[in-house]
């Protein structure tokens, strides 16, 4: 009579097989998260030269680039204001621009003609 072989895979071979199954997914995963940080960087270097394309803008409207207390806020708000009560007219309502150095109430801000 002959031996009957086992039929399946033994303790071992099943014990490989995951391990090797393992080491493919962290690899994976190592290349995913690598990818992952490059195209922040590439996200972030895009913002930047965004800002720094209207910062150009700004300038040649202006003759000048915003201040730091500015910031950036000052490329994407416009320097025009209204006020209700107004300062100027306390019964109804003051609108004017902050003019050049988008300050309002300074020397520079520009008010409707009455």
């Amino acid at each position: 009579m002959s031996r009957n072989k086992p039929k399946g895979f033994t303790l071992l071979e099943i014990m490989i097989v995951v391990a090797i199954i393992g080491i493919l997914v962290s690899l994976g995963i190592y290349k995913t998260v690598g990818h992952l940080e490059t195209a922040r960087e590439m996200r972030v270097q895009s913002d930047l030269q965004t800002i720094k394309t209207q910062l150009t803008l700004y300038e040649s409207r202006n003759g000048f680039y915003p201040t730091t207390d500015q910031g950036v806020k000052a490329l994407v708000t416009e320097p025009t204001t209204y006020r209700c009560p107004g300062t100027r007219h306390p019964d109804k309502y003051d609108v004017f621009s902050a003019g050049k150095d988008r300050t309002p109430d300074t020397a520079d801000d520009i008010w409707p003609q009455q």
